[in-house]
């Protein structure tokens, strides 16, 4: 998608007024992609209903443990809910170690809290979480509803250039590899959501711009211009999504 199709979706797609009650809260447990999405929230219904419950570096076994151990909690306090999880990023990559030398030749490894690279966990892996999560919600049988939802596509690349690595550029084929997890998790998402029955908004797709001629999905390449550092939605990108949870899943709590 280009910048004016999203202004476009969001004038076409005001947030809704809703005459009927809100009979659930949706809860988003999530990473710092979430945390941007807050940011940007208005005192208006229902966006100022949502929940949020994000912090940044989360991965989803972190977010599996703090639904587990907090789902009683939320559920004492919001009555009916609908727990939406947004994790994968802090999965699929993370800080990288390197090697660095003394001025007497000496090397040692350190954390380097700046740089990222591919993880060694695996799609089977998230998804493992994700289903630890679901036999707890499911143990609330209808006052816990919940849904996952998608990883977007994000640039090992782009983020390592943003804090100042000076071999970003070595990392362009890793960001070809993550494309191809990400799509590999957002689709066990997509499969995963259908067992539970609720929809999510597919933002696997809309950092995509597909060929004119050929505008197929494996046609299409990815674009991180409304990335502000490689990961996380710049401003118009955040009241997209957030207008796409309100109107895929906020719908879900008035009836």
């Amino acid at each position: 998608m280009k910048l004016k199709d999203f202004h476009k979706f969001l004038i076409e797609n005001p947030v809704p007024e809703f005459k009927s009650q809100k009979q659930r809260t949706l809860i988003v447990v999530g990473d710092s992609k979430g945390c941007r999405l807050q940011n940007i929230v208005r005192n208006i219904e229902p966006e100022n209903s949502i929940v949020w419950k994000c912090k940044g570096g989360r991965t989803s076994f972190q977010a599996a443990d703090y639904i587990i151990h907090n789902i009683k909690h939320f559920v004492e306090v919001y009555g009916d809910i609908i727990i939406a999880v947004w994790t994968g990023t802090c999965d699929l990559t993370g800080f990288q170690s390197r090697s660095c030398r003394y001025t007497n030749h000496k090397t040692f490894s350190y954390k380097q809290r700046k740089y990222i690279d591919l993880s060694n966990v695996t799609v089977d892996d998230v998804i493992t979480q994700y289903q630890r999560i679901v036999s707890v919600c499911q143990s609330y049988d209808s006052k816990v509803k919940l849904v996952f939802l998608e990883c977007p596509q994000y640039s090992i690349c782009i983020w390592n250039k943003t804090k100042g690595d000076p071999n970003y550029e070595n990392f362009k084929e890793n960001t070809e590899i993550l494309n191809e997890r990400v799509n590999a998790l957002d689709y066990s998402i997509r499969q995963l959501n259908e067992t539970l029955g609720l929809n999510a908004p597919k933002f696997g797709i809309d950092l995509m711009t597909s060929r004119k001629s050929n505008p197929s999905y494996k046609s299409s390449k990815v674009s991180y211009s409304l990335l502000s550092d490689g990961i996380h939605p710049d401003v118009v990108l955040s009241e997209y999504w957030l207008r796409k949870i309100v109107l895929c899943i906020c719908t879900k709590c008035y009836y």
